[in-house]
């Protein structure tokens, strides 16, 4: 299991344009060695798509196991609220969605308990 990073873009975005401004004070430092200047920052352009395409991606794989463990504990809810109490819910991927479901089984355990004392106060009345 996998706990949730939220500060793991923001992390990104100081990472990028901590990357530009220290490539800008290379290249500038670079520049009376370096012929062609606009070559370099051409090249770093190019190694900067390549990054946030990889970032990208995985954002993009992080926000599918999120959907993937909320869908889940969506299908697991609906079960619950139709009174299918022996349903079970698989979460697979981050920690707090486990937790989270780790308290809906027992808030489920409380409502079979309440539902078995109603059921026999029903049958004591008849």
């Amino acid at each position: 299991m996998k706990k949730i990073d939220s500060s793991l873009f923001s992390n990104y975005y100081l990472t990028i344009a901590s990357f530009i401004s220290s490539s800008f004070v290379v290249s500038y430092g670079l520049f009376n060695y370096i012929s062609n200047f606009y070559f370099l920052w051409f090249f770093i352009l190019l190694l900067l798509i390549f990054i946030a395409s990889v970032f990208s991606f995985l954002h993009k794989n992080i926000e599918q196991k999120k959907l993937q463990d909320l869908e889940a504990i969506k299908v697991y809810l609906e079960e619950i609220s139709s009174k299918n109490y022996k349903a079970e819910v698989k979460v697979e991927n981050y920690y707090e969605f486990l937790y989270i479901s780790i308290i809906l089984k027992n808030i489920v355990k409380r409502l079979v308990k309440q539902e078995i004392k109603k059921n026999r106060k029903d049958i004591e009345k008849k």
